[in-house]
Order: structure tokens, then C-alpha cells, then sequence
């Protein structure tokens, strides 16, 4: 409900693995995934889940206090990188260190260079 600046709607309803969903039956807003072109080579789009943290009014509890999304994201820096204003290049310019060093490694494991 919170994302009104956007065209695209929706209204959440019980399902399998969300049986009472947070804003279940009130509309809510957001962007519509389905339709959008990935291009896997350009990597992660930072851009909506930063730009959905900015639209939220209430930034102490866009993250759930379970932490979940430090478990998608492998621990709490990401979250925190978006809490500190952080942008999509300053967040990927930080993975560059450990990135290049996890494709050295992998380098003995491929199968084709």
C-alpha cells in the first residue's frame, strides 16, 4: 500500500507458503516483474528493492525483524548497505574483491574456460 507512485496493482490473498500475507486483501503497489526484460549478463537489479526501501515511509520495519532478507542475501551487509543510502554502483563496487577472487578459485573447477 505503500508504493502509490506506481501504476501496477495488486491484492494479496492467502496462498501455500504465505497463508496470511501482511496486507492480505488491501491493494498494494509495486512493479510488475513478470513483463520486465532480465538480462542475465548485467547481473542483480539493486534498483527495486532500493528504490521500494526510499517509497517506504516507515524504514525501521521495511526489513522484517526476522532478518529473512539477510538470509536471501547471505548476511546482513546488503540490508545494511541499502540502509546507509548506498547506491546499486557503490553496493556492486564492494563485491569486487570478493568476486574476483571466488572467479580465480572457480577457474580449477570449470569444465570449459
Amino acid at each position: 500500500p505503500y508504493y502509490k507512485n506506481r501504476t501496477f496493482s495488486f491484492t494479496p490473498y492467502p496462498m501455500e507458503g504465505a497463508k496470511h500475507p501482511k496486507f492480505e486483501g488491501k491493494k498494494c503497489y509495486g512493479v510488475d516483474l513478470r513483463s520486465e526484460y532480465i538480462n542475465i549478463n548485467s547481473g542483480i537489479n539493486l534498483n527495486y528493492i532500493i528504490d521500494a526501501y526510499k517509497n517506504y515511509p516507515n524504514k525501521k520495519n521495511f526489513f522484517l525483524k526476522n532478518r529473512f532478507f539477510d538470509k536471501l542475501a547471505g548476511s546482513n551487509k546488503l540490508r545494511r548497505q541499502i540502509e546507509a543510502g548506498m547506491s546499486p554502483k557503490e553496493i556492486k563496487k564492494g563485491w569486487e574483491k570478493e568476486l574476483n577472487e571466488f572467479k580465480k578459485i572457480r577457474e580449477n573447477y570449470l569444465i570449459y574456460p
